[in-house]
């Protein structure tokens, strides 16, 4: 029943938007870059949305964390000059630490963000957006802590399998 409603609601929302993000860029032709950022990160935030409604139900007691924008956090917060993998791995993000960084980062300009230490500067004109969707899905699922895993999908799936055969 819930895979149904987040469906419908995802094919609502992605209707809604489509039909005003047409609109805006149609207004906004000399600024396409921007609109389809705009654009990305608006669909990011309801399929997230989506996805939440789908996966509340299953009493989820642990966040691990995957990508870009976890492991800059996770990189941030720890303040490295360099990063390190190994510091980086199994690290843990609590909610307020997060609000914390959303809150400075709200606050900073792009030259402010690519000087920023724990942060690869080609990541400073996304991680804003990539921290807000993580904030939503920590609040939302009202998880306090996120760990911050350096593998991947393909490295889950692996585990899977491997335990299943096993």
């Amino acid at each position: 029943m819930k895979s149904n409603k987040a469906k419908i609601l995802y094919k609502n929302i992605t209707t809604y938007t489509n039909s005003n993000y047409a609109k805006f860029l149609n207004f906004h032709n000399d600024k396409y870059e921007f609109s389809y950022n705009f654009y990305t990160i608006v669909m990011s935030i309801l399929l997230c949305y989506c996805i939440i409604i789908n996966i509340k139900s299953k009493n989820i007691k642990k966040l691990v964390g995957i990508g870009g924008t976890v492991t800059s956090v996770s990189a941030m917060n720890q303040q490295l000059e360099v990063y390190s993998m190994e510091k980086v791995h199994n690290s843990k993000i609590c909610k307020k630490e997060l609000d914390e960084i959303l809150q400075m980062l709200k606050n900073m300009t792009l030259e402010d963000k690519k000087r920023l230490k724990g942060l690869q500067p080609k990541r400073a004109d996304i991680i804003t957006a990539g921290v807000v969707i993580l904030d939503i899905i920590m609040e939302k699922l009202e998880l306090n802590e996120i760990i911050v895993s350096e593998y991947d999908n393909l490295e889950g799936l692996m585990c899977q399998i491997a335990k299943k055969m096993s």
